[in-house]
């Protein structure tokens, strides 16, 4: 949603109805996808599952995780810094701003990725 690339570019980035009915709109059935949306698992298993790539490196882990695979390849090649620039010191909302059906949809859309890379999906406080 605050992402530069494909995310809500429209007024009242940090409403928590904007956010929510953007986020329902995209991951939509039937929407058209936006690469930057796409779940991860595309990237790695192919149309069979058979899983197509040797390593897949966490985001919240990257720097460490960079350099343990260059530490296993005897490769001498460093992760240069980048600071997220999302402007996260305008970036307000959190999961906890994500209403019940925001979240079915993500759970729904993102579903083999959070099984696939072992991910926890947001709970519901009533399942459907």
């Amino acid at each position: 949603y605050y992402s530069k690339f494909g995310g809500y570019k429209g007024n009242g980035r940090n409403n928590v109805t904007v956010m929510n009915g953007w986020i329902q709109k995209h991951l939509a059935p039937g929407m058209k996808r936006q690469v930057h949306r796409l779940p991860q698992h595309m990237y790695v298993y192919n149309m069979v599952g058979e899983k197509m790539i040797d390593h897949v490196l966490r985001f919240e882990r990257l720097e460490d995780g960079f350099a343990a695979l260059m530490n296993k390849y005897e490769l001498n090649i460093d992760l240069p810094r980048r600071l997220n620039e999302r402007n996260a010191s305008n970036s307000v909302l959190t999961t906890a701003n994500l209403t019940e059906e925001t979240i079915r949809v993500i759970n729904a859309f993102y579903g083999d990725d959070f099984k696939r890379f072992n991910y926890t999906q947001l709970k519901l406080i009533s399942p459907a």
